[in-house]
């Protein structure tokens, strides 16, 4: 690899202390960034000043890291990211991810082995996410496609930005993110550069890993908003198919997994019962708790 491109990283962050192990790994890469940008939108909870406190160790590093704020949404912070890097190319990644120490060196180099001449040839590389955290079953995701037809030709564009790479000058082309999205903003910017003949290319050795919250009610919410945004993406883009249609089904299979559990901590209170009526009742109001605690939430958005 002869040359060397020029790299931005960009992390966008509201109240979420664990920004800062995501900073540690962006600054323990074998192939350092060129600088880093972290946008807050106006955190409440200490995460700027967190944030503030650990820049303060790197700066004898002599890498520029600016930490800005910004109000509005995800697409609103990555849009002041694109705006503020100097990179050719910006990598961007959650405040609840860690980057695998190779994940920059892999990115440039999906970016290079695939250009003729010029690097701008490469328009994205997407790369995969594994998880970690309490309850997880498998370190890695298998990345999961969705596609557009361009010219007869099939585009599989379902890259997301907490593992992603991309050129700011087809950003800059495409008018950037858009801030209607509050989900789904990087599929639709992936999508347009489809539509736009970009030439996207996916690296499975260029990793980043995910933190699993064991918290039920934040992950079953978690799964709601994906299938609202995943409905009104595939809405807004009918041609696109794959990948985001099956969000829904996972959050009714999250929805089944959480019955079961209940089901699994009611079998081990029958056994112990002297009378299995008790037991029995317990199962039907655990059951209708959780339906009914689903219920609430769900009514406290729509």
């Amino acid at each position: 690899m002869c040359k060397r491109l020029k790299i931005s990283v960009g992390i966008t962050v509201k109240n979420d202390n664990w920004v800062v192990e995501t900073l540690d790994s962006i600054m323990h890469q074998s192939r350092m960034p060129d600088e880093i940008i972290i946008v807050d939108a106006f955190s409440t909870d200490g995460t700027k000043e967190l944030l503030d406190e650990r820049v303060d160790l790197y700066r004898s590093s002599g890498l520029p890291i600016m930490i800005t704020q910004k109000e509005g949404n995800i697409a609103t912070g990555r849009n002041m990211i694109m705006n503020l890097a100097n990179g050719e190319y910006v990598a961007m990644t959650d405040s609840d991810c860690i980057a695998d120490v190779n994940w920059l060196k892999e990115l440039e180099r999906s970016v290079l082995s695939n250009s003729a001449e010029i690097e701008d040839n490469v328009d994205v590389v997407g790369g995969l996410t594994g998880v970690f955290g309490e309850g997880v079953q498998a370190d890695v995701k298998e990345h999961n496609p969705a596609f557009v037809k361009v010219d007869g030709v099939e585009v599989d564009f379902a890259y997301q930005t907490r593992n992603v790479l991309l050129n700011k000058e087809t950003v800059d082309r495409v008018r950037g993110f858009n801030t209607d999205y509050i989900l789904y903003e990087d599929m639709d910017l992936m999508y347009r550069i489809a539509k736009e003949g970009g030439k996207i290319v996916y690296n499975q050795k260029a990793r980043v890993y995910h933190k699993n919250s064991p918290n039920t009610k934040r992950y079953m919410m978690k799964m709601y908003n994906d299938a609202l945004w995943s409905a009104i993406f595939y809405d807004d883009h009918p041609d696109a198919y794959g990948g985001g249609r099956s969000v829904g089904q996972m959050a009714g299979r999250a929805l089944i997994d959480e019955l079961i559990a209940v089901l699994m901590i009611a079998t081990g209170t029958i056994s112990k019962s002297d009378s299995s009526k008790v037991g029995i009742g317990r199962v039907g109001g655990g059951v209708m708790g959780l339906l009914e605690g689903i219920l609430e939430e769900l009514g406290s958005i729509i």
